[in-house]
């Protein structure tokens, strides 16, 4: 799935553990950037996580909602566990609810996979440069017949008819 990232959950936690809740922080930020971004790609998440420093909590209740409209936007079906991630963020640690929201992150991207994987190519710039026809011109396409043109299902970008994947989000066409 586009900006979500698929991390290993036992190293979080240990990394948790031995650098004595300073990776919390850096793991919960980044969590918190990639969900916003999934829901709405304009989010940033600065929003949710000046909210998890104050109260974790209701940060992980926040982003929890936020991933659900992300997969519901998509047409994936997700349950709302956002009141039991924050009652385990308050009453457990707040890790937990990290490491639930991770866990979630996980089953999406390996049951939907990343962008560039459900288009056919592996995620090295020069396969993907191949997989477009060659090297990006300004335009962003390469020369390509007035006419031929197909649009994203997802974001709605002009692509090359030659293209299987948009050249804006990665969706295939």
């Amino acid at each position: 799935m586009q900006n979500l990232v698929n991390r290993n959950l036992i190293k979080s936690i240990v990394l948790s553990v031995i650098t004595m809740g300073f990776y919390p922080f850096f793991w919960f930020v980044r969590l918190s950037r990639e969900i916003s971004a999934f829901e709405d790609e304009q989010n940033n998440g600065v929003k949710e996580i000046l909210i998890s420093l104050i109260f974790p909590f209701f940060g992980v209740y926040l982003l929890q909602k936020e991933l659900v409209n992300g997969c519901e936007t998509r047409g994936i079906e997700m349950e709302d566990r956002s009141i039991l991630y924050m009652v385990v963020s308050f009453f457990v640690t707040p890790i937990g609810g990290a490491a639930l929201l991770q866990n979630d992150v996980n089953k999406l991207t390996e049951k939907y996979g990343e962008p560039e994987i459900d288009c056919g190519f592996s995620a090295t710039a020069e396969a993907f440069r191949a997989n477009m026809g060659g090297a990006r011109q300004n335009t962003g396409f390469i020369a390509d017949p007035v006419g031929s043109v197909k649009y994203c299902p997802r974001c709605g970008s002009e692509n090359p008819s030659a293209h299987n994947c948009c050249a804006h989000c990665g969706a295939s066409l």
